[in-house]
């Protein structure tokens, strides 16, 4: 709970013109943002290395809600467990396969481009990571049903839910960083509360 939103915090602030709310729509801008662009590459895969302790912080929730908010930890853990491996395929596909053109020169990418571009637009089996959000979904209800929770202070869930709430924006990096501050503001000190035995 403590380190997850350090990760995505570091994921989403490596993005290059992280100040701008231009929304990506086109597969050259894509490709000009991962293209050469090592501190993109290692940011992404670790949070494709942090798909565990997405697993790992919604065993964590279920756990507090049991007993107090059962609904909340069911559906909203299932939702969040399932779109948590949907979320290593998203980074498989769209950062282990756009690495792999960093082989490439640029003459051989160039050529690649339609492949590229259906990458981008999602094309075909891809298609299923439209339900990313589901996986924010997910942790929205566990924020709820923390509500239910007396030893959870209403800050603290205030801030969980609100956290994961701004990532459901448009692909928008800096409100998607300034989320990951807003979830370490709540999530954190959850984890320590946790650690410290003070969650009965």
């Amino acid at each position: 709970m403590i380190v997850l939103p350090l990760i995505l915090l570091v994921g989403f602030a490596a993005h290059p013109n992280l100040g701008s709310l231009e929304i990506m729509r086109d597969t050259v801008s894509w490709v000009s943002e991962f293209r050469h662009n090592t501190v993109w590459g290692y940011a992404h895969l670790a949070v494709l290395l942090a798909t565990p302790i997405f697993i790992v912080v919604v065993f964590g929730l279920m756990h507090i809600l049991a007993g107090k908010a059962d609904w909340y930890s069911l559906i909203g853990g299932s939702l969040a467990m399932i779109d948590s491996l949907l979320l290593a395929a998203d980074k498989g596909a769209l950062y282990l396969v756009p690495g792999a053109l960093e082989s490439l020169t640029d003459q051989q990418c160039a050529a690649a481009m339609p492949a590229v571009e259906a990458m981008f637009t999602k094309a075909g089996p891809l298609a299923m990571l439209n339900f990313l959000p589901v996986l924010v979904v997910g942790f929205v209800i566990l924020g709820v049903g923390l509500f239910k929770v007396a030893s959870v202070s209403r800050w603290k869930s205030t801030a969980l839910t609100i956290g994961f709430l701004m990532f459901l924006n448009p692909d928008i990096d800096i409100i998607s960083a300034v989320a990951s501050v807003v979830l370490l503001v709540g999530v954190a000190p959850i984890g320590l509360d946790s650690i410290r035995g003070k969650l009965g």
